[in-house]
């Protein structure tokens, strides 16, 4: 199965804080199935944002001052975001596809849309940039699900 409509409003809807469309869409999606779907966007998504966030490249120490900075932004006393995590995943998708492999499952899951939600709302997306890059999320997304990498 491929990236569906569903689940590119259902991120969209993540991103824009709008609650109410997550959740509708959310148990749309939740009763066809489809998980490992969204995840795989949300991945793309990722992706597309930490090239966006770092287009001339970037050193470990431009990494580790982006988690600093999503971490105190977020005020994340209580260690939601672990900076092992997320600059493992930062690494994953900017130079090396292995950084992430080893790191806690739920660490991931709970680190990357915290990591997405940032980048986003630092570089100020319009809604026009968000469907720019929703739309190219979920090009590489569905590659990445027929196994075109």
């Amino acid at each position: 199965m491929l990236v569906t409509d569903e689940h590119v409003a259902a991120l969209r809807a993540f991103l824009t804080e709008d609650e109410e469309t997550f959740d509708r869409v959310s148990a749309i999606r939740r009763k066809r199935g489809g998980g490992n779907e969204y995840s795989a966007l949300q991945g793309a998504a990722f992706a597309a944002a930490a090239r966006r966030r770092f287009p001339d490249g970037h050193t470990a120490g431009d990494v580790v001052r982006l988690v600093a900075e999503v971490r105190s932004a977020v005020d994340d006393t209580d260690g939601e975001i672990d900076p092992r995590t997320a600059e493992g995943l930062l690494h994953s998708v900017l130079c090396d596809p292995a950084a992430a492999e080893g790191l806690d499952e739920l660490a991931k899951a709970r680190t990357q849309p915290a990591l997405l939600y940032a980048m986003l709302e630092e570089g100020e997306f319009s809604s026009a940039d968000l469907d720019t890059l929703l739309a190219e999320a979920r090009e590489l997304a569905d590659r990445w699900l027929a196994g075109r990498w």
